[in-house]
């Protein structure tokens, strides 16, 4: 049976980062579309890496937007990149601290994988990311637009990569006063703040007030920090008309993650 799961990892091509035997059982039963059985084996792996890979996993089992996959995935989500996983805030706690238009957006980029979570006081919602490998060089193209001031190179980067990062969000900005952003992996380096949601917007930071962080469990501090938001820079442009108000999240997120999953 090791030599079975030994064979298929090294055709996968999958880093092992756990020495628990769970670890790789969970990865070869990836390897062959099976996320069910991986669920089961990254459970039993308590590691950073197992918790990490059992967010992905359940993202794969999950069927809808909103469903207890997904939720389960962020939680394990934090208890992966939380620096005290004991501390890591789960779904139920977040909520319990969000006010009427606040919102929490947290990533999670993994070998080959990236998803999001978007949090309101209602209802948590998953979505599916670019691959990293398109994150990355994206994340690091922004990061030195930003460090030059060249608002030009932040907002063609902004065009291409917002509506992926903010998914169902995107409809939900005009009825928002804040966002808590978790960055991961290559995102930590993004300049979210000073992106804007898309060619014809403002920087997201003038328009609602935005505090990103890079551990999980520095949410509910944030949270806790008063919402402000940039001042607009002279010469900016007003906020797209085409950024319609969505009057119910679940209507608008369904149709996202179908389009998402069938495209």
């Amino acid at each position: 049976v090791l030599n079975a799961v030994s064979a298929t990892l090294a055709s996968a091509q999958v880093p092992v980062s756990s020495t628990n035997p769970h670890f790789a059982a969970g990865h070869a039963a990836l390897a062959v579309h099976d996320p069910t059985r991986a669920i089961a084996e990254f459970e039993q792996d308590d590691s950073p890496a197992g918790r990490a890979w059992l967010a992905v996993s359940l993202m794969m089992e999950s069927r809808s937007p909103a469903d207890a996959f997904v939720v389960r995935a962020f939680d394990a989500a934090a208890a992966a990149r939380s620096q005290r996983p004991s501390s890591a805030p789960r779904v139920a706690t977040i909520q319990a601290q969000l006010e009427p238009g606040d919102m929490v957006v947290a990533y999670l980029v993994e070998d080959r994988y990236a998803y999001a979570w978007a949090i309101d006081q209602k209802a948590v919602v998953g979505y599916p990311l670019p691959p990293p490998d398109q994150l990355a060089p994206a994340a690091e193209a922004a990061s030195g637009y930003a460090r030059r001031g060249d608002h030009d190179g932040l907002r063609r980067v902004g065009d291409e990569l917002m509506s992926s990062l903010l998914g169902p969000v995107t409809s939900r900005l005009p009825q928002l006063r804040r966002v808590v952003f978790v960055l991961d992996g290559p995102l930590a380096q993004l300049p979210i703040d000073r992106l804007p949601p898309d060619a014809d917007a403002t920087p997201l930071n003038e328009t609602v007030a935005t505090t990103t962080v890079s551990d999980y469990a520095q949410v509910i501090d944030a949270l806790r920090q008063p919402a402000t938001r940039a001042t607009p820079q002279a010469g900016g442009t007003g906020r797209s008309a085409a950024i319609a108000m969505a009057t119910l999240l679940a209507v608008a997120v369904s149709a996202w993650w179908f389009r998402q999953r069938q495209g």
